[in-house]
């Protein structure tokens, strides 16, 4: 094999930064670190040996955990989800929440999901899906017109509807405005009935 040298240009378009004496850092670095071993007694060549050697395996074994807590996490990530869909699947009219904590090879991830029906209108003219008015009309949904058949017929319509109601009156700020009145006055005199 012949050695071929490199010009100055050479080194410069491949990035790499010159001595005074015309060598690369890496090479400089090279020629240290031979003249360093070469400075070595048998036994402090062989202990350093040993001791590269155990710092190699131990990054090899603190990959291969990464790897394994990777793993373990995109499985308990797919399990979040396959649960979550599960949820769905039943058309259930209550709302759920699953909540995981999965630890990845870096640190810790939670995940937060909630499943079920929404309250369209009511989220569109309040513009927020956790607003007091939002919570108290969910509320009285999944406590009072579950339990009878006409309101489990309403809800069933409603989830059918409710997503067009809500995207033609979010366009119709006067619309949005009254609907929001009527809605402020449903919830007062649901509000009153539930504390009476």
């Amino acid at each position: 094999m012949t050695a071929v040298a490199m010009t100055d240009n050479e080194h410069k378009e491949k990035g790499e930064a010159r001595d005074g004496r015309g060598l690369s850092i890496r090479e400089e670095q090279g020629n240290l670190l031979s003249q360093a071993l070469h400075g070595l007694s048998e036994e402090q060549h062989s202990e350093l040996m040993l001791k590269a050697a155990e710092e190699a395996l131990g990054v090899h074994k603190d990959a291969a955990q990464r790897e394994v807590k990777s793993n373990a996490a995109f499985r308990d990530v797919n399990e979040h989800v396959d649960t979550v869909n599960q949820l769905d699947s039943h058309r259930s009219l209550s709302h759920h929440r699953v909540k995981s904590e999965i630890e990845t090879g870096s640190g810790k991830m939670t995940i937060d999901s909630r499943k079920g029906p929404s309250c369209f209108v009511a989220t569109a003219v309040f513009n927020d899906p956790n607003a007091t008015e939002v919570i108290c009309l969910r509320h009285f949904r999944d406590t009072v017109l579950v339990r009878y058949g006409a309101g489990q017929r309403f809800i069933s319509w409603y989830y059918r509807n409710g997503p067009r109601i809500a995207a033609w009156i979010q366009d119709r700020p006067r619309t949005k405005q009254v609907t929001k009145a009527l809605l402020e006055t449903l919830v007062k005199l649901l509000s009153k009935t539930t504390h009476s």
